[in-house]
């Protein structure tokens, strides 16, 4: 899971994947939200659907952090390229 020296693209890959955890847990946490609350745990339901957006809140983060690393291969790229 953890490099001892990742490089970006290593970074990148690995926030993809945690990207596409959330997902499913955000996904899997709504589900246990409605079943709760079609049990009758009106209470549960509604904690779990709080913790459905905040993994979607963390989701829509994690899925700007890509793009990020892009730039941040870019700007490294064009600096190796201004020292040669």
């Amino acid at each position: 899971m953890h490099d001892v020296n990742p490089d970006l693209v290593g970074i990148k890959t690995a926030v993809r994947q945690m990207a596409s955890r959330l997902e499913q847990e955000a996904q899997a946490a709504k589900q246990w939200a409605s079943l709760s609350k079609n049990r009758g745990a009106s209470e549960v339901g509604s904690r779990l659907e709080k913790v459905a957006s905040l993994l979607e809140e963390a989701l829509a983060d994690a899925r700007e952090v890509p793009p990020l690393l892009f730039e941040a291969q870019e700007q490294g790229a064009s600096d190796a390229h201004s020292h040669d």
